[in-house]
């Protein structure tokens, strides 16, 4: 199962310094292993079954940190993108909440004057 989880996880990078890249990649997978024998030390398995669970749990794990960790070099990397679409969705979001209130507020006053 070594074996496969290098074949894995090998070609998986970040877009970084190749010396910091390794560096998070062994925290990375230091993790992965920590929370892999935990699951796997508390389910009480042990022999074939435990080493699949370990291996599987282990790979699943890596793959989720290392996603968030290239999604968070993304956004360090892009923050003015990231600032241009979040300021455009919370604009949209300011616009239709004006655009409620005011239609509210002509729909309540053509009540009272068409009553009058």
């Amino acid at each position: 199962m070594k074996i496969l989880f290098d074949l894995l996880t090998d070609p998986l990078g970040l877009p970084i310094n190749p010396i910091i890249e390794w560096i998070i990649m062994i925290i990375i997978g230091e993790i992965a292993y920590r929370i892999a024998f935990y699951i796997v030390g508390e389910s009480g398995a042990s022999g074939t079954e435990a080493r699949l669970a370990h291996w599987s749990i282990r790979i699943f794990i890596y793959f989720i940190i290392w996603a968030v960790a290239r999604a968070v070099i993304w956004v360090i990397r892009n923050w003015k993108l990231c600032l241009l679409i979040s300021s455009s969705i919370i604009g949209t979001i300011c616009i239709c909440i004006f655009a409620v209130f005011i239609m509210r507020f002509i729909k309540k006053h053509k009540k009272v004057n068409g009553n009058a």
